[in-house]
């Protein structure tokens, strides 16, 4: 009788034993190296990358290579395959070049701060069979790598899951599926002073032209001639900017400027038009007087609101 006790618990004790390795999942350390980073596109909404990911794991019946995806890819191809047994760790590499989505984000263009992402993850097993980890110490970008214009201030590499409100068939799962993931995350910030200044000196001469008329006279009709080559002017470099910008229905930093400008030029031919019926009724003192109030106040309101609107971008 003590023997059947003893051979049923021992017999429990190897069920919950097996299962609950068959419970526990493979654990894959991932870790990327990038060679270069380049053709950032504000009009496709993409940027490509070239990198190297590695993987360690023990269990030798897996194959990363073969199951790993770049989700945020618009295309991506792997190449110089190679698979290493190091002591007890399989250690696997391949190489990697892939197009990858970017939602620009230009509110505050050209002050932007922008996050590039590469989401690596495994599309053939989930979290209950697989799990990612990821390999911070040994995963960094090249030092040759630079970038245009910008700034790398930040890299890192963090682990994670990616959830797909689908079961995708699969009858043993219900309302989503899980699979794991590591993500490659650069931190760039645009070195924009120089281009600011290229881009908003149009704008800029077209306001100075318009602010030149509280000199002219209240009865000179030529400021009207002024007032609107100014606007002309201003709406001419608009279109140069729209055209180097990518369409977006984000109201950013340029069009902040250039609607704060033409508001400001507007209200100078408004001005302009009481001045000179001011002159018309020979008050000639009153419409120096607005001319020269208006100076000031319009300089002064001017330079804040754009200092305000760029400290913000900053």
């Amino acid at each position: 009788m003590k023997k059947a006790a003893l051979l049923f618990i021992a017999t429990v004790f190897s069920v919950f034993h097996l299962a609950a390795q068959e419970e526990t999942p493979d654990t894959v350390k991932v870790g990327v190296y990038f060679n270069s980073v380049y053709d950032l596109n504000l009009g496709e909404k993409s940027f490509t990358a070239d990198f190297w990911i590695w993987y360690n794991y023990t269990n030798d019946s897996i194959n990363p290579l073969g199951s790993v995806e770049v989700s945020n890819a618009k295309e991506a191809e792997f190449s110089l395959e190679d698979v290493e047994k190091v002591g007890a760790v399989n250690w696997a590499t391949h190489k990697c070049t892939a197009v990858l989505k970017k939602d620009w984000d230009l509110r505050q263009f050209p002050f932007d701060k922008q996050v590039l992402e590469v989401h690596i993850e495994d599309a053939i097993d989930d979290i209950s069979t697989l799990v990612y980890v990821p390999d911070s110490a040994n995963s960094r970008y090249d030092d040759e790598i630079k970038l245009d214009g910008w700034v790398i201030k930040g890299f890192h590499l963090r682990g994670g899951q990616r959830t797909y409100k689908t079961t995708y068939g699969n009858p043993e799962l219900q309302g989503e599926s899980v699979y794991p993931a590591v993500v490659a995350r650069f931190e760039l910030e645009r070195d924009g002073m120089g281009l600011f200044f290229k881009l908003f000196m149009g704008v800029y001469v077209a306001y100075l032209i318009s602010l030149s008329v509280f000199f002219m006279g209240p009865e000179n009709p030529e400021r009207f001639g002024m007032i609107v080559g100014a606007l002309f002017a201003g709406v001419a470099n608009k279109y140069i900017v729209d055209s180097i910008m990518p369409q977006t229905i984000m109201l950013t930093l340029p069009d902040k400027i250039h609607n704060v400008t033409f508001a400001y030029i507007i209200l100078h031919l408004i001005i302009t038009v009481w001045a000179f019926r001011l002159s018309v009724k020979e008050k000639m003192r009153e419409g120096w007087m607005l001319d020269r109030i208006s100076f000031v106040v319009s300089l002064i309101s001017f330079i804040a609101i754009n200092w305000v609107l760029i400290r913000q971008a900053l």
